[in-house]
This record gives structure tokens, C-alpha cells and sequence, in this order.
């Protein structure tokens, strides 16, 4: 199996249930005109929503046994600080939010829910415009754990996995805008370097250790989410497809 596919027809979930691939570039491409016309929107409207991935900004939101690791998780002394949006919750939210796992359980008691991914709605103030016609284009259970991230100059993830083994969890990455000082790095040693073209669509596989940065004046994009099984299944099957 090779690092970096192409062509993912005739695999399927369970095949991609290793360590040997990184990612792989669907035949799946969307209208970048469009969807940053919708992203530009968010960001006016919703700064004050932003999960900032910095200590001093990140720290409130977490829950208490967690704020002593912040500022190592983030290798702040590297990178710069991400911010993300998240698009799906419980609950309608107009504030910040964590990732449920690190969402404090006094501010979050939602986030505590077994089930939370499957409970989870679109947040009203974000499904709208392009972003919803993407949404509507695949079948249920594609846009999981939605959230909408972006990388400024020299920012970017330190080094890390998504999950422990056994697990495995393949993640779906929309490119929205990328530019030749964006990119994956994936390996033990950060050895692989991929670029993941703005317009396109992407798989990636979250138990290779990975990380990311920014090396351009111009942001770096992206709506990441977590497809279920079947909804991988189906992208994998796609022939060709333009999300216009």
C-alpha cells in the first residue's frame, strides 16, 4: 500500500485499517470561490467564538486536569496559535468551544455524553450558504465532528497522533485555501512531507504521527470533520465528483 493514493477505488474501510498509508486525494473537488465566501463571513461574525490554540486563550476551556499539559501539547515555543471553529455541538452555542474530550464539565456538561458525536447538531449561526450545500451533497454521517480551522502565518500542530493504538480514525480534510508554505509532515521523524491542494478533498489517516504548519503570509483553510464507516466507504467509491 503506498504512502500517498490517488486512486482509492476497490479499497474500503477495513483495508485502511493500518499503519502503512498516510493519506489519499479523493476524486472530490469543491468551489473555493464559494467557500470562502461563506468562511470569510464566520470569521467576521464569530471571532468571539474562535478556539485559539494558545495556552493563555486555550486554558479556560479545558477541563482541570488537562490545563497543566496545555502549553506542551501546543510546542508553543514553535508554532504560532491556530484557531478553530466548531461547527457541531449538542447544543446551540454562540461562545467558544473545545474539542469534547477537553471541554471543562463545568462550562460543558454536554460534552460529557457517551454519544455526544452522534447527538451533536449543526450550529445554526454556521450551516448556511456554501458550507450547507457541501453538507447536503453526501450522505448522512459524513460531516462528524465538523470544525472549520485555520492556520496564520508560521503556525501550525506540533508532532502528535489523533488516537492510541489499536484505534484507528480516518479524518476528511476540505482544503478551502492552501498556498506552496503549507504543509503535512507525517512519520516518526516528520519524514513525508505532503502538500494538500486548496479546491481539493482529502483522507488522512490520524494514527501516523503528524503535524502541520504554515509557512505563508496568506492563511491556510480548512473544514476537517470525521466520517463514520459507511460514509468513508462511499467517498472511496466516488468516480468524480465537483461539489459546485
Amino acid at each position: 500500500m503506498e504512502r500517498f493514493m490517488k486512486n482509492p477505488k476497490g479499497l474500503t474501510t477495513k483495508l485502511l485499517e493500518n499503519y502503512d498509508w498516510d493519506y489519499i486525494e479523493l476524486p472530490v473537488t469543491v468551489n473555493t470561490e464559494k467557500l470562502m465566501g461563506w468562511y470569510e463571513e464566520v470569521v467576521a461574525n464569530n471571532m468571539h467564538s474562535a478556539f485559539i490554540f494558545s495556552a493563555d486563550k486555550m486554558t479556560p476551556y479545558v477541563k482541570q486536569r488537562y490545563q497543566p499539559l496545555v502549553s506542551w501539547w501546543l510546542g508553543e515555543n514553535t508554532w504560532g496559535a491556530a484557531e478553530q471553529w466548531t461547527l457541531q455541538w449538542p447544543v446551540q452555542h454562540d461562545g467558544v468551544i473545545p474539542s469534547a474530550y477537553l471541554a471543562n464539565e463545568e462550562q460543558f456538561p454536554e460534552a460529557m455524553d457517551p454519544d455526544i458525536e452522534k447527538n451533536s447538531v449543526n450550529l445554526d449561526k454556521y450551516f448556511y450558504g456554501a458550507y450547507k450545500e457541501m453538507y447536503d451533497t453526501f450522505p448522512e454521517g459524513t460531516f462528524n465532528v465538523t470544525r472549520l480551522l485555520r492556520f496564520g502565518k508560521d503556525t501550525g500542530l506540533k508532532k502528535h497522533t489523533d488516537v492510541e493504538p489499536p484505534d484507528f480514525l480516518i479524518r476528511m480534510h476540505v482544503q478551502l485555501q492552501s498556498s506552496s508554505g503549507s504543509h503535512w509532515f507525517f512519520g516518526e521523524d516528520l519524514e513525508r512531507e505532503y502538500f494538500m491542494e486548496p479546491g481539493k478533498v482529502y483522507l488522512y489517516n490520524t494514527a501516523i504521527p503528524h503535524a502541520a504548519v504554515n509557512r505563508d503570509d496568506d492563511y491556510w483553510v480548512m473544514i476537517h470533520n470525521n466520517p463514520g464507516d459507511s460514509a468513508v466507504d462511499h467517498l472511496l467509491s466516488i468516480d468524480s465528483l465537483h461539489v459546485s
